[in-house]
């Protein structure tokens, strides 16, 4: 149930930023409570964030307004990009200036969780409550190309077509060499791939310059250079998503 805050993931339960109203009397106001005030970095727009989370569905007859449970993290972190619209906009809201250490509770209104198009195990127009944890704050990285092999054949310019190999991953600072959940590969099988005419992203336009036959690159591709703030419909990559990839050069022709 934790994709379903994640708003470009595919699938029909995870909806777009909410367009429905509901009657005013109602829906509560979006309130932030610091219910322990963190002491580390304080998070920012654009920052990586890796949180705990619990999440109940709003009932004003009951204590700390938790009503039903509707989803919880129960051990296993999640890291998301805040501000970019990876979540639903009472996170993005409600997250920045949080610090590391830090926990807070989140009341959000419809139009800030899930509007009128709530999930599994979240009704439409529901107002939600939230208990956060943040365990950790990275920045985004730069655009990074690290030769893994140098390669020894000839070199990649502008209009070559390629033949490679490669496995591309979602960026997460919190896993071994940032490698989160991958998404697609080659797998025995190599691609063949125009540069620098713009038919791939940004990032391997200009990442696989130079690269010579033999070698193996690995480039870090922050999301302006990849699929920027639409994300890619129907796939793990979300709006904002930065990315990393494996590439091994086969030949040019």
């Amino acid at each position: 149930m934790t994709g379903a805050l994640l708003t470009g993931c595919s699938g029909s339960n995870n909806p777009t930023t909410p367009t429905g109203t509901t009657d005013p009397v109602s829906i509560p106001d979006f309130t932030i409570t610091d219910l322990v005030a963190g002491t580390g970095i304080a998070a920012a727009n654009g920052n990586f964030l890796t949180v705990e989370f619990t999440g109940w569905l709003y009932d004003d007859t009951l204590p700390d307004n938790k009503g039903t449970q509707f989803d919880a993290t129960a051990g296993t972190p999640i890291t998301i990009v805040l501000g970019v619209g990876q979540v639903i906009p009472g996170w993005d809201l409600g997250l920045v200036g949080m610090r590391v250490g830090g926990e807070r509770r989140l009341v959000l209104p419809p139009n800030l969780g899930f509007g009128t198009q709530g999930p599994t195990g979240i009704p439409p127009n529901a107002s939600l409550v939230f208990e956060v944890e943040l365990l950790r704050v990275d920045e985004a990285p730069e655009f990074t190309i690290i030769d893994l092999v140098v390669g020894t054949g000839a070199e990649v310019v502008s209009g070559n077509t390629l033949s490679v190999e490669f496995t591309g991953w979602l960026y997460n600072p919190t896993k071994p060499d940032n490698k989160g959940t991958q998404f697609d590969s080659t797998n025995g099988s190599p691609s063949t791939v125009l540069i620098g005419a713009g038919v791939v992203i940004a990032g391997w336009d200009q990442g696989l310059l130079g690269m010579r036959v033999g070698g193996q690159r690995r480039l870090i591709i922050p999301p302006e250079l990849a699929f920027g703030s639409s994300g890619s419909a129907g796939t793990v990559i979300l709006p904002g998503a930065t990315l990393v990839f494996d590439i091994e050069l086969l030949s040019i022709s």
